[in-house]
């Protein structure tokens, strides 16, 4: 969904200055309707018509932090659009003493053609994320957002040493929710992670995120162009 969000705010930029742009509209998207229900009627798309005009994409996909979108636009496309009270339902109160580890595996791991492009040591990664976090924050217990919970118990047993640490349950909607509930947030090389992160820097005031620098190996020398600047980025090559 995180790839998806960024073509729905071209979309929003686009009709703010008054151009017709629509994103076509699938299952997957469909999925995702009952939180944000103004969105496919809005900017959805069912079909391509016979007078539509395809966009070119450019090879930043629409995610490119600063270029394809500024801080302005993001943040009144997460204000308007996507914190509806649907979506604000799903999530838990802020905790201030929480800190929030999001875990992408999946096919970033299961698939070779995409592990050779995504994957990283996490638990390396995760560690100095951890230590960058708790030095700026008083840190008591952690919940960890991830698609392999499995894994993350058995490679991140360090975690333990701040506290409880207990894994968040439910479907990807409430995953979102609840990174964007976060006051303290460790983020994946994902757009989902990424899209998380943007939604709690919304909700809340300057929360503090780390992220790692890489995104994929064959993108911007490896390097990740959806960061927020203002977040903490480590260097994970």
């Amino acid at each position: 969904m995180g790839n998806l969000l960024y073509f729905w705010l071209h979309a929003d930029i686009q009709a703010a200055a008054g151009r017709d742009v629509r994103v076509l509209h699938n299952a997957h998207v469909a999925a995702w309707d009952p939180i944000w229900p103004e969105l496919r009627p809005r900017f959805g798309a069912d079909v391509v018509r016979r007078t539509d005009r395809l966009l070119n994409v450019p090879p930043t996909h629409f995610q490119q932090f600063g270029r394809d979108f500024s801080r302005s636009e993001l943040d009144a496309f997460v204000r308007t659009r996507l914190l509806t009270p649907e979506f604000i339902s799903l999530a838990p109160d802020p905790d201030p003493n929480l800190l929030v580890v999001n875990v992408r595996r999946g096919d970033y791991y299961s698939n070779d053609e995409y592990r050779a492009r995504y994957a990283m040591d996490i638990a390396r990664y995760v560690r100095r994320a951890v230590d960058l976090a708790a030095a700026r924050a008083s840190i008591s217990h952690v919940a960890i957002v991830s698609d392999d919970p499995r894994w993350c118990l058995d490679h991140l047993d360090f975690l333990g040493g701040l506290g409880p640490v207990r894994i968040v349950s439910g479907d990807p909607a409430d995953h979102l929710a609840f990174l964007s509930s976060a006051r303290h947030l460790v983020l994946a090389n994902s757009t989902f992670s990424y899209w998380g992160a943007y939604l709690a820097g919304v909700r809340s005031d300057s929360p503090t995120v780390v992220a790692p620098a890489f995104h994929a190996v064959d993108i911007n020398d490896g390097y990740a162009w959806q960061l927020d600047p203002i977040w903490h980025m480590i260097d994970t090559r």
